[in-house]
């Protein structure tokens, strides 16, 4: 089965980009990116560990499922008429600056304190990371860098991908992208992580890619070159940074390949371990692994309010899902931690069916997302969350997205930022819409 996956995943992806006039959506994303896990998982390289097929199946009714999902979702849309009105949205300026500038002070006093440590020698990049979730000991603190300063960090990349290549002031958009630039080191320096930097560039990217079908036909091959330079500049800053960042954490240049193998491939013998674990122990949460975060964050403010005790079911899934960041072996003297995929969270709830139900539903949310901008091009909320959406499919091998609290808020931010203006008015491109509503 493991031979046979990537190149069924290889067709679904090749299909779904011709469906859709070859636009790179979600559809096509998905069965790509797990292709290429399994087409190099299968070769075992550096003694990666061998999964049990339970393993791949689940991966298989995920891919497929997410594929189905998309698909029965697109054709029911022909019989509805979802997009006869078209509104226009705008960046609430004041509030994303405000919340800019917020943020930057919230995690500049931890940043300052971890480099002044890492120059004195006192602590280096490996042991913020080992403890980058305790920034602040303060409760008042805690509670708005998590649900303020952390969630707006993700949500702003997104909202500043948009923002870059929309009709903005040339001036707005600079500041946004050096506060963003700011919020971004800060975040390297509180909790040692690298994946923020791939995150940005990956929103980046499909918010170029996303206006390259539509709503940038009107700009000139100049704008098109300077756009395509952001990309070209923010990638090689990505890289010297991966790259330092990887060598100031013990890393060295002759086991970068080999690191990047294990971080793409090794969740696949990682998922096999705990899928292990999970049908010994034989429980199940039935909702709460999938959207974990949501649960969480709802049951945290009710006990913070003190309308009710945090419930045991609850420490339950925060047990399980911690449970993933500890350390096992996935090969001969390989181990591994944290990256046990969407599938793990998803099969939390009840096995592979819980996956199979999830997944289509997740298919079907990225669709009708989707569905909305691809009829209303000057929709930046739509866009948005659409480049949101696909950058939690794209990491879809660390975890799910909806299983952190953070990720869930951060769409309350965009949507609080990009608001809503005028009254709507007739689309032009009411056929066409509903005539792509029959692709994938």
């Amino acid at each position: 089965m493991a031979i046979v996956l990537p190149f069924a995943f290889f067709i679904c992806a090749v299909i779904a980009y011709l469906l859709n006039q070859k636009r790179l959506t979600h559809a096509v994303v998905f069965p790509l990116l797990w292709g290429v896990i399994m087409f190099f998982e299968c070769m075992h390289l550096i003694g990666l560990g061998w999964s049990d097929d339970l393993t791949y199946l689940v991966i298989a009714v995920g891919v497929f499922s997410f594929l189905i999902g998309s698909l029965l979702v697109s054709r029911i849309l022909i019989t509805k008429s979802a997009f006869k009105t078209e509104a226009r949205y705008s960046i609430n300026k004041n509030l994303l600056l405000a919340l800019l500038g917020f943020t930057i002070l919230l995690l500049l006093y931890p940043a300052i304190l971890n480099i002044n440590a890492l120059c004195a020698g006192t602590k280096s990049f490996n042991t913020i990371r080992t403890s980058f979730g305790n920034v602040y000991s303060n409760i008042f603190l805690k509670l708005t860098y998590n649900y303020i300063a952390l969630p707006f960090s993700g949500a702003c990349l997104a909202i500043a991908s948009v923002i870059v290549f929309e009709n903005y002031d040339r001036k707005f958009k600079i500041l946004v992208f050096a506060l963003v630039a700011v919020v971004i080191v800060e975040r390297i320096y509180v909790d040692a992580g690298r994946g923020i930097m791939l995150y940005f560039l990956t929103m980046l990217f499909f918010s170029y890619s996303l206006g390259d079908d539509g709503s940038h036909k009107n700009k000139s091959k100049s704008q098109s070159r300077k756009e395509k330079g952001i990309i070209a500049l923010v990638a090689v800053a990505v890289v010297v940074a991966y790259v330092a960042i990887t060598l100031a954490r013990g890393g060295k240049m002759t086991t970068m390949l080999k690191q990047i193998y294990i971080y793409i491939c090794g969740c696949v013998p990682f998922l096999n371990a705990i899928i292990r674990e999970v049908n010994e122990s034989g429980i199940f949460l039935y909702g709460t692994g999938g959207f974990h975060g949501l649960f969480q964050f709802v049951f945290t403010m009710l006990e913070n309010v003190g309308l009710c005790k945090y419930p045991e079911f609850m420490t339950l899934s925060d047990s399980m899902y911690t449970s993933a960041l500890q350390r096992r072996t996935i090969g001969d003297s390989l181990s591994f931690n944290a990256y046990a995929t969407a599938f793990y969270n998803m099969y939390l709830d009840g096995g592979i069916v819980a996956v199979g139900i999830e997944m289509f539903l997740y298919g079907v949310l990225l669709r009708l997302v989707y569905n909305k901008y691809n009829c209303e091009k000057q929709n930046l909320l739509a866009k948005a969350v659409y480049v949101y959406l696909l950058y939690g499919v794209v990491f879809s091998f660390i975890r799910f997205q909806f299983s952190l609290a953070s990720h869930l808020i951060a769409y309350v931010f965009i949507i609080l930022i990009i608001r809503r203006q005028g009254p709507e008015h007739e689309s032009s491109t009411d056929k066409y819409c509903l005539r792509q509503g029959q692709h994938w």
